[in-house]
């Protein structure tokens, strides 16, 4: 009977000491804090891209607001200026756009979805510049 106590006895010291003193037991508790801490940065990540965007989309709103008063004063009055600020929001316009679209396809990329498409089809088209109408 004593036998089996030493040995049991040993087995326990065995596997404490296996756990412990190789750091099995540590490497992986420190595996699983670097999984939680991946996972905070993602989502300190996903809250800042997802601001910018809701900032840009703001941008955005904005400019189509400009632009879209630049054009029916142009139309109204045919001011050579108003055409060529017609002309500057557009390309600005383009270029809020594509900062946007990339800003999504990064926070889809993180949120491990498919990008959503930003449609501005109301935008009216850019007005002529510089025509004059022809009397016969």
């Amino acid at each position: 009977m004593r036998t089996a106590k030493p040995s049991l006895l040993m087995i326990i010291v065995f596997v404490i000491g296996s756990l412990f003193g190789s750091g099995i037991l540590w490497q992986w508790k420190r595996v699983e804090l670097e999984g939680q801490q991946q996972e905070l940065e993602s989502v300190v990540k996903i809250t800042n891209l997802r601001q910018l965007e809701l900032d840009q989309y703001s941008k955005l709103i904005e400019l189509v607001n400009e632009y879209e008063a630049a054009w029916k004063e142009y139309n109204k009055t045919s001011n050579l200026e108003l055409g060529i600020k017609a002309n500057e929001l557009k390309a600005q316009l383009d270029t809020a756009k594509d900062n946007f679209t990339a800003l999504e396809s990064k926070l889809a990329k993180l949120e491990g979805r498919p990008p959503r498409s930003l449609d501005l089809a109301f935008i009216p088209p850019v007005p002529p510049i510089g025509l004059k109408g022809v009397s016969q």
